[in-house]
């Protein structure tokens, strides 16, 4: 005897086996979440400490556990809960803030991380000019979350309920899903928005790759010149021992201009600064910013697909789409990753942390 679905039957036991596909990336958003709550609150804490010298670096690294430590608290249970309602995600405004907030965090990392290559680029390729101030950085966050709203308003708008169709042995049902609205697939306004999406993304890409590329030239420069000055200060020392005057020392290296310069201007004062400040804050933030590209590249690609391609997850196996669905949440990994950056390549932050929990420790 045929047992006779019913819609909710249908829909019941579509949802149970969708869900059951979609563990791997329930369990692999939730670690994420968790591991960015704590890291970012971390990092908020000991870079918001009285006893840290405000600067543009404090005032970006900053934000951006700002907008990291949103995405863990806010967007990441909610892509677990568009996760467990494959079918029944009735709440269509609830979709349109899920969408359009994923696309506003996003965007505001893309240009809080502009601001800090440019600020880099400024600081480290032209040192002699006047520097961003701290109060510039902050408006200069506040301009990029203000243009990040404005850019991803859109996105508030094309997003809403996709119905699909359901097949029961004896009957159909009509699934609601959180996806593109059906009114706007295949529309101008759709393919527009998308291609200008991806324009603001090259362009934002070719402007941080530029910046640190220039950046590292002149930081491996600055490297081989102080290793120069060392040899050149070794030279001078002994000579000044032998002849006991310095303008004989000066008078030996007068026929090389690049060693005068860097007499002139390389000071112990200038190298501790130049090492332990401008180096190393702009290695920390070279590997946020390259950490960030490559995982938004393939949440990119799979974005334009699947909006372009209604049709591309049907065609998966249940491997072939755990592998997509984890694919199009790498991006997360931005939101988690930072505080271990910091970690690896601040010795502030990490003195920091061992400051903390070692006074715990010994209060114990």
């Amino acid at each position: 005897m045929n047992f006779t679905e019913t819609e909710e039957d249908i829909i019941s036991r579509m949802t149970d086996e969708a869900i059951l596909q979609r563990i791997p990336c329930i369990i692999y958003i939730g670690i994420l979440s968790f591991i960015g709550i704590i890291g970012n609150i971390h990092v908020l804490i000991l870079f918001s400490r009285a006893d840290r010298k405000a600067s543009t670096y404090t005032v970006f690294v900053i934000a951006l556990s700002i907008v990291d430590l949103v995405a863990c608290v806010v967007h990441m249970p909610m892509e677990i809960l568009d996760l467990t309602k494959p079918y029944t995600f009735y709440n269509e405004v609830g979709c349109r803030l899920f969408r359009f907030n994923n696309a506003f965090l996003l965007m505001s990392s893309i240009f809080i991380l502009v601001c800090i290559a440019l600020e880099r680029y400024r600081r480290v390729c032209n040192p002699m000019k006047n520097q961003m101030t701290v109060l510039t950085s902050k408006r200069l966050c506040g301009l990029a979350i203000c243009l990040s709203l404005i850019i991803t308003l859109p996105m508030y708008f094309l997003n809403g309920h996709h119905i699909v169709s359901l097949e029961g042995n004896s009957a159909n049902a009509t699934g609601y899903m959180c996806f593109i609205n059906d009114d706007f697939h295949g529309t101008l306004f759709l393919y527009s928005y998308l291609g200008f999406m991806i324009i603001v993304f090259i362009i934002c890409s070719t402007i941080l790759i530029c910046a640190y590329f220039s950046i590292s030239k002149v930081v491996f420069s600055r490297h081989a010149n102080i290793r120069d000055s060392r040899k050149l200060s070794e030279d001078m020392r002994q000579k000044i021992s032998t002849i006991g005057r310095l303008d004989s020392v000066q008078s030996n290296i007068s026929n090389s201009s690049k060693h005068v310069e860097l007499y002139q201007n390389l000071s112990a004062g200038t190298i501790k600064t130049l090492r332990l400040s401008t180096l190393r804050t702009t290695r920390s933030l070279i590997v946020i910013t390259g950490i960030f590209i490559i995982v938004f590249a393939p949440y990119l690609v799979l974005s334009c697909v699947i909006s372009l391609d209604i049709e591309f997850k049907s065609g998966l196996n249940n491997f072939e789409l755990t592998l997509y669905q984890i694919g199009i949440r790498l991006l997360l990994i931005n939101n988690v990753s930072n505080p271990f950056v910091y970690g690896f390549t601040d010795d502030r932050f990490k003195n920091g942390i061992q400051s903390v929990y070692c006074r715990r420790k010994q209060n114990k």
